[in-house]
C-alpha cells in the first residue's frame, strides 16, 4: 500500500562552494551557483556539508540550515526570463522538490527526507544576487512580489539524503500559514495587524524572519 504520509520527492539536490564572480559590471561573492549532486549528502543542524554560505549575516544559520525550491515555479520563473527552461538548482536551492509549494507548505511543518527531520521555518528572503546572477534586476522583485519564493527548512535531526528520496509528512502544523500568506503579510504588515502579530509570535518562525516583520512594524 501506498504511503499516504508521502507527499512530495526530491527531483534534485544541489550545493556548492562559495565563488568569486567578475559578471563585467561587478566583482562578487556567492554560493548561489549551485551544482547538481547525486551524491548522499550528510546534514547538521547547521546545513549540508560541503554546502557553503558567502553573506552569513542574511543567509545560513540554524533557521536557514537548508534552502527549497518548488519544482511547480521552475516554468514561470523560465517564462518571465524569456528563457527554454531554467536547470534545477537556479535559485540556489539545495531541494528542489515535486508537489510542494508556496500554497500548500506551511510555517511549523515537519517532513524527513531520507534520515533527516527537517522543520519548515520561514520563507527565503530574495536578495539582489539573483537578478544580479541572471543579469535581470527585475527578478528579484517579481520573486518577492508573487511570493514564490521557496522556503527553508531547520534540522531537527541529523542524518543524510539524496536525490529521489520521498518526502514523508511527519506533523502539519495547526494554526499556521502559508508561505505564500507569510510572504504577502511581510510585503503588507499593516493590511491586517491582527494577522501579522499572529505570524510573529509563530514560536517555531526563523529568528530572521520575525526580525523583518519587526524592523517593517
Amino acid at each position: 500500500m501506498k504511503n499516504k504520509n508521502i507527499i512530495s520527492k526530491v527531483i534534485s539536490t544541489q550545493i556548492s562552494i562559495v565563488k568569486k564572480i567578475d559578471d563585467g559590471e561587478k566583482v562578487w561573492e556567492t554560493g548561489s551557483f549551485k551544482d547538481k549532486t547525486n551524491d548522499i549528502l550528510e546534514v547538521k543542524f547547521d546545513g549540508i556539508i560541503g554546502n557553503e554560505v558567502s553573506d552569513l549575516k542574511h543567509h545560513g544559520g540554524i533557521d536557514k540550515a537548508i534552502f527549497a525550491n518548488a519544482l511547480d515555479n521552475y516554468p514561470k520563473w523560465a517564462q518571465y526570463l524569456g528563457k527554454d527552461n531554467l536547470e534545477y538548482g537556479a535559485l540556489a536551492e539545495n531541494l528542489t522538490l515535486s508537489n510542494l509549494n508556496e500554497d500548500n507548505v506551511c510555517i511549523g511543518d515537519i517532513h524527513k527526507i531520507g534520515t533527516v527531520i527537517l522543520e519548515v521555518s520561514q520563507p527565503r528572503e530574495p536578495c539582489w544576487k539573483i537578478g544580479q546572477k541572471f543579469k535581470h534586476k527585475e527578478f528579484t522583485k517579481y520573486i518577492y512580489d508573487t511570493g514564490e519564493t521557496g522556503w527553508y527548512y531547520r534540522v531537527i535531526e541529523e542524518g543524510n539524503f539524496q536525490v529521489n528520496n520521498d518526502v514523508q509528512l511527519v506533523k502539519k502544523a495547526s494554526e499556521s500559514f502559508t508561505i505564500r500568506e507569510a510572504n504577502y503579510i511581510l510585503r503588507n504588515p499593516f493590511e491586517n495587524k491582527e494577522e501579522t502579530n499572529k505570524l510573529i509570535n509563530i514560536e517555531v518562525l526563523g529568528k530572521p524572519f520575525r526580525n523583518s516583520l519587526n524592523r517593517k512594524l
